[in-house]
């Protein structure tokens, strides 16, 4: 048999089979993978439609807003579909939130999670959809913002439904006593005047909440620089991205007891 110099004979290939079955086996599960990632991008959409939707409607329904507790299970009655009885509503609320689940259908149906008002910012949410429309109620139907420590919002008209059966009363005395829900106060203090609120704060907030945004004005301003009374905290470092937007010259002129402290 004639070779040609410098060419190699061909030997018989043991590898070659192997090899085949390997690229057929990785194709195979690579396959396999690609269906299985299909099979539950459109399990995770039509749970979606089917049941998560439904349930937040249903929620907002019932309690007037979407601010669902983690614990809370949607229970095994009307008027919910029963296709989300059982259904951990609060943990699935709270992994959406977080981007933990249904990050796709959240951003593909963003103007449908704003209809139902989807609390992205929970304690923001509890702010505007349930304690600022409670303390409005409140002064509309008593003439003041002076809550009493044990009231708690009657379930019925014309009070928000957002806030039926809110302990107002122990929220106000968190707010007054621990600074809770300080930022929001700060930014909405023009409509708590009208509310009759008083804007008075205890010792203990006062240097919890206060006093470290006082020492950024002093840094920035000089320390015998006085607080505007119109002054609002910028949107800019190094001021705390959580206190932006906050009137800090209306709540030290309403305060002003304090500032032998500071």
């Amino acid at each position: 048999m004639l070779m040609l110099r410098g060419a190699r004979r061909l030997g018989p290939s043991h590898s070659a089979p192997g090899s085949i079955r390997e690229v057929l086996r990785h194709r195979s599960a690579s396959v396999a993978r690609c269906v299985s990632s299909a099979q539950d991008s459109a399990t995770t959409e039509r749970n979606w439609r089917t049941k998560v939707v439904p349930a937040l409607e249903t929620f907002r329904q019932a309690f007037g807003h979407c601010i669902v507790d983690e614990e809370f299970e949607v229970p095994a009655s009307a008027p919910w579909p029963t296709a989300v009885w059982g259904m951990p509503l609060g943990a699935i609320v709270r992994d959406i939130r977080a981007g933990n689940a249904y990050v796709g259908q959240a951003a593909h149906y963003e103007k449908q999670l704003q209809v139902l008002r989807f609390p992205w910012d929970h304690q923001a949410a509890v702010w505007s959809d349930r304690i600022l429309p409670a303390l409005e109620a409140y002064a509309a139907e008593c003439g003041n913002g002076r809550v009493p420590f044990m009231f708690v919002v009657p379930s019925r008209d014309p009070w928000p439904r957002s806030a039926w059966g809110m302990n107002l009363g122990t929220t106000v005395a968190s707010m007054r006593g621990m600074g809770s829900y300080f930022a929001y106060v700060g930014r909405d203090v023009d409509r708590l005047n009208e509310l009759c609120y008083s804007l008075e704060m205890s010792t203990r907030v006062w240097r919890k909440c206060v006093c470290p945004l006082l020492e950024i004005h002093a840094e920035r301003f000089g320390n015998d620089a006085p607080v505007r009374a119109d002054f609002v905290i910028p949107s800019e470092a190094p001021w705390p991205e959580e206190m932006w937007g906050v009137r800090l010259g209306a709540i030290v002129a309403r305060n002003t007891r304090h500032l032998s402290s500071v």
